[in-house]
C-alpha cells in the first residue's frame, strides 16, 4: 500500500512540477508580469534594455519565443507617449483583420486578429495596445496560438519601478 501511495503522489506531482508558470521580467523602469500557460522549458525570453534610447528608438522589448516552431510573442513598450509601430500588419501582408476593444492589464485597450500567409500555410496574427500610465504605450504582438495569446493579454501587468505614479484610467 506506501508503494502504491508513493506512485499516486509521484504521478500526481510530476505534471504539476512541469505545469506554466508566470514571468517577471525587469525592463527598465518597468516590472512587466505575464503568463502564456506554457512550461517555461517550452520558450525563450530576451529582454532588451534601450540603454542607447536613439539605437533603440526608446523602446523596452521583451521576447517570448519558441524558435523551433516560429512563434513568438512580443512585448513594447514605449515612454515617450507614442505607440510603438504597429504597422506590422501592412508588411506581413495579414488578411482577416478584426479589430475589437478589450480590456488588457484592467485598462481598455484594443485587439487586432489576422491571418497571415507563408508557404500556403496560414499563421495568426495578433496585435494589442493599451496605456499603462501616462505617456506610456504598451503593443503586445504574437503570433502564438490563440488560447498562448490570449492567456498572455489575460495576465500581462505593468508596474513601474521605484515610482508612486498610479496606473491611468483611458
Amino acid at each position: 500500500m506506501k508503494i502504491f501511495s508513493f506512485v499516486l503522489v509521484a504521478l500526481i506531482s510530476i505534471p504539476l512540477l512541469a505545469s506554466a508558470a508566470p514571468n517577471s521580467e525587469i525592463a527598465g523602469p518597468y516590472n512587466v508580469s505575464s503568463d502564456v500557460g506554457l512550461t517555461k522549458t517550452a520558450y525563450n525570453v530576451t529582454v532588451n534594455d534601450p540603454k542607447d534610447k536613439e539605437y533603440y528608438a526608446g523602446i523596452y522589448s521583451i521576447s517570448i519565443d519558441q524558435p523551433a516552431l516560429k512563434r513568438y510573442a512580443k512585448i513594447l513598450i514605449n515612454d515617450d507617449g507614442s505607440t510603438p509601430s504597429a504597422a506590422l500588419s501592412s508588411i506581413l501582408n495579414i488578411q482577416n483583420i478584426d479589430t475589437s476593444e478589450r480590456e488588457i492589464d484592467g485598462i481598455k485597450g484594443t485587439l487586432t486578429t489576422g491571418n497571415s500567409s507563408f508557404l500556403g500555410s496560414k499563421i495568426p496574427y495578433y496585435e494589442a495596445s493599451y496605456y499603462p500610465f501616462k505617456d506610456t504605450a504598451v503593443l503586445v504582438i504574437s503570433n502564438l496560438p490563440k488560447k498562448n495569446t490570449l492567456k498572455l493579454l489575460d495576465s500581462i501587468h505593468i508596474e513601474m519601478i521605484n515610482t508612486t505614479e498610479k496606473i491611468a484610467s483611458i
